[in-house]
């Protein structure tokens, strides 16, 4: 019985690979639409949207472009996720709802996925973080020649690992809620500075890199560079889930040891 269950399991997991390039397909179109939907919620076609300097110092917050809520959701998008994500965690703490899976106390093969994407996330921002060159050059090689935006791919991947350990609805709930909102606004904005600092250059990488891993592309080597990963602060990153991590794991074990 355990054996068919174990082979049942692998043949999903089989079939979920073989599904993962569709469904980044399918994710890359809707993002693109949910772009459109801000943009047009934003009012872009007024005087305001007026192309940006050629300037490498040029905020991606895009002062001035946009109405002033979409520029502040834009400008502060990383404290309105923590902050967000911290109304629902301060709620929990109150109801005591410790997370629902672990890695190490009482470890649930969710916590153990949810482990592997905060890790994969990780990896991938460090090392994206290590290749990339800002406002000095397009980087186009190492994770950047398989999609727009690794540094992006890496969080969402980190965001859906706690999620997977939390496992409330809540907490996916918020991640959808500002994967389609703020963050296709910040990507917009990120892209039309790109396109200006670097013109037809990015024009031909656009065109053969998509903003998501969902299709082959030729991989382009690069050369990963410690000082650029430190001056990114990508170790704060690291600290900052280890700790998480560790944290959750002593709220499940005095949780569980508390209540009768």
């Amino acid at each position: 019985m355990r054996s068919r269950l174990v082979l049942a399991d692998l043949s999903y997991a089989w079939r979920l690979c073989h599904a993962v390039p569709v469904l980044l397909s399918i994710a890359e179109k809707t993002y693109a639409v949910a772009i459109i939907l801000c943009l047009k919620a934003a009012n872009p076609m007024s005087p305001q949207c007026a192309p940006l300097k050629d300037d490498p110092k040029h905020s991606p917050s895009l002062d001035g472009t946009l109405g002033s809520l979409t520029t502040l959701i834009v400008k502060y998008r990383i404290h309105l996720s923590f902050a967000l994500f911290a109304v629902i965690l301060c709620r929990d703490l109150m109801q005591r709802t410790p997370p629902l899976h672990g890695w190490f106390f009482r470890a649930t093969w969710q916590g153990y996925a949810g482990l592997v994407l905060i890790s994969a996330g990780l990896a991938i921002r460090s090392w994206a973080s290590g290749v990339l060159v800002k406002n000095k050059l397009l980087t186009t090689t190492g994770p950047y020649s398989i999609c727009r935006h690794p540094l992006y791919m890496g969080s969402f991947l980190m965001v859906l690992g706690f999620c997977s350990l939390f496992g409330h609805v809540d907490y996916f709930v918020a991640t959808a809620v500002l994967a389609f909102t703020a963050y296709p606004l910040a990507i917009h904005f990120e892209e039309r500075r790109l396109a200006s600092l670097y013109g037809d250059k990015w024009e031909a990488y656009v065109r053969h890199v998509p903003r998501f891993p969902w299709k082959r592309v030729k991989y382009a080597a690069s050369s990963w560079m410690s000082a650029n990963w430190r001056s990114s602060r990508e170790y704060r990153t690291m600290l900052s889930c280890a700790l998480g991590l560790v944290a959750m794991e002593v709220w499940r074990f005095c949780e569980c040891r508390l209540r009768p």
